[in-house]
């Protein structure tokens, strides 16, 4: 099947090149400063590191865990990355108004995921749209707006799963301070980012007669820019892509809930929906490759918050890390090689 768009140009001019270096540098330079405060205490008097538990605790950490439990959890962790295609087939629309099919809505985000394990600054949702236009039929600017709708839908399904649903359940780990300023800054950016997704889909045709009358491709992308944004009022399109998202989530706390049980921490109730909530916003930051540094810090933070020792703690995300990364490479891996050979039919 032929697609828009077989060649990509992710070159740019000079400018362009160098705006992305520096996001790039300034996400290594957050993910440096992240990991280094997170493990370490930083003496200004007479400048060193010490380390915030000794290596002997933490190392005792990482030895109690449950190999089993550890396989289990990078299994369910997985189980996002189809369920994210789902989301993302009934999000995005080819231009003759048919989903791309879900193999390649599946490819674009085991890419993306990949991308951002091996590239600083996020960049994985730059690799996710642009191999949903490549291998799944979609113009770019449609894949860019599904992916806006997408995220949206997101921040929704944290906002319900771990921030709502704690509190209406009373579990122990909705009392956390920091769930209190997530719930109120996430739901003000939900509701300032579905505002500007509606603006854009009922001014979008406006928009694109503006700015075709002067440039006629400006005009085009605009158009079907808009056009992308049509699933946020298609009822049966939300009905996948918003129970999708919030079964993202709880796939998520689920492979968490396991990973606690595996490093034998005994967590207040909730605490992995919480936990999954606050990191996923803290991985949106962009940061290191694979969120070093930023996500230890968030999972870290919020596990001694919740009562946890910070030995248990820091051991938990360093595990958890470290596996759900290398789980996600060889998923990314593999498709990338499905995509090349696809490309070769």
């Amino acid at each position: 099947m032929a697609t828009p768009s077989r060649t990509i140009d992710m070159g740019g001019d000079g400018s362009t090149k160098l705006r992305r270096f520096a996001v790039a540098v300034a996400g290594l330079a957050v993910g440096a400063l992240a990991f280094v405060l997170t493990f370490f205490r930083v003496s200004t008097q007479a400048p060193h590191l010490a380390p915030r538990v000794p290596w002997s605790a933490l190392v005792e950490a990482l030895s109690s865990l449950r190999p089993g439990f550890m396989l289990l959890f990078a299994a369910v962790n997985l189980t996002s990355l189809p369920l994210r295609a789902l989301q993302l087939q009934a999000i995005a629309r080819r231009a003759d108004g048919s989903a791309p099919p879900f193999a390649p809505c599946f490819r674009a985000v085991a890419v993306g995921v990949l991308t951002h394990m091996l590239l600083p600054a996020r960049l994985g949702e730059a690799a996710r749209a642009l191999v949903l236009t490549r291998d799944g039929g979609v113009s770019l600017p449609r894949s860019a707006s599904a992916l806006l709708v997408g995220r949206a839908f997101d921040l929704l399904a944290i906002l319900v799963m771990s921030c709502a649903l704690p509190s209406l359940l009373a579990l122990r780990a909705a009392s956390l301070p920091s769930l209190r300023a997530v719930t109120i800054g996430g739901s003000l950016l939900a509701a300032l980012l579905l505002a500007a997704i509606v603006a854009l889909r009922l001014g979008g045709d406006g928009i694109a007669r503006a700015l075709g009358r002067r440039w006629a491709a400006a005009g085009r992308v605009a158009g079907e820019f808009a056009d992308g944004l049509a699933a946020i009022s298609d009822g049966k399109r939300l009905g996948v892509a918003v129970p999708s998202s919030l079964a993202v989530v709880a796939a998520l706390a689920a492979s968490n809930e396991i990973a606690l049980r595996a490093s034998a921490i005994a967590a207040p109730s909730g605490a992995s929906l919480v936990l999954t909530g606050l990191f996923l916003v803290g991985v949106a930051v962009p940061g290191a490759p694979s969120s070093l540094g930023t996500y230890h810090a968030v999972v870290a933070l919020t596990l001694v918050a919740l009562g946890v020792p910070p030995a248990q703690a820091l051991g938990f995300a360093i595990a958890t890390h470290a596996v759900g990364t290398l789980a996600n490479i060889l998923v990314g891996a593999a498709a990338v090689a499905m995509l090349r050979k696809h490309d070769e039919r």
